[in-house]
């Protein structure tokens, strides 16, 4: 199990995220400021990747792929090395999981189409 951190330094990164991602356009740094209201106040990698897909469901650009694709760029901006490498990690399962799932749904649709 991955060792909880504290998120402080994180959320107030994630409020200035143009400071520690000068590229980033308006829709990323939005994103930014909105995660940095889901996350509690220890979280681990794990749990960080949650509260992602957490908030990337109440943003207003929910369907934007480019945002769920910067998850583990704004850890690499806002978190130490190894914290953000773990949150990477975490986040390349989330989405193998998530494609599995939706491969399912597909050949279930496909089934009933039949």
């Amino acid at each position: 199990m991955h060792k909880a951190i504290d998120m402080s330094e994180a959320k107030n990164r994630l409020r200035r995220l143009r400071d520690y991602i000068p590229a980033c356009n308006m829709k990323l740094r939005d994103f930014g400021a909105s995660l940095s209201a889901h996350l509690f106040s220890r979280l681990t990698p794990y749990e960080f990747v949650e509260q992602c897909q957490l908030a990337l469901h109440e943003f207003p650009y929910c369907g934007d792929v480019s945002l769920q694709g910067n998850i583990p760029h704004i850890a690499e901006a806002i978190f130490s090395t190894e914290f953000a490498s773990e949150v990477k990690s975490e986040h390349a399962e989330y989405l193998a999981k998530r494609i599995k799932e939706l491969e399912h749904q597909l050949r279930q649709t496909d089934l009933v189409r039949r």
